[in-house]
């Protein structure tokens, strides 16, 4: 299951607070690995507390907040685009 959030202490709690609660798991893993290698997007537990503390000392507030927008975005037009080609797969089908 996949969940999309937006509100700033939503975020929060998934991805500081309550981590170890919203794991990815085997089978989303072996799917972001392909794309995103082994990096702080794609493992969890140990690993991704390793990749917290590497990019720690370059993410502030600010840059973390603009991040979460963007990575937003680029999902949302995404999820458009996939909307499109499904409706034009139907209408050419």
């Amino acid at each position: 299951m996949m969940a999309f959030v937006a509100d700033p202490l939503t975020v929060k709690h998934v991805l500081k607070d309550n981590f170890n609660n919203y794991v990815k798991g085997p089978e989303m893993h072996s799917r972001l690995v392909e794309l995103l290698g082994d990096g702080i997007f794609a493992v969890d537990g140990k690993m991704w507390e390793m990749q917290v503390g590497k990019g720690a000392c370059f993410v502030d507030r600010a840059r973390c907040s603009m991040l979460v927008v963007m990575v937003m975005v680029v999902v949302m037009v995404v999820m458009l685009v996939m909307v499109v080609l499904v409706v034009v797969v139907l209408v050419v089908v």
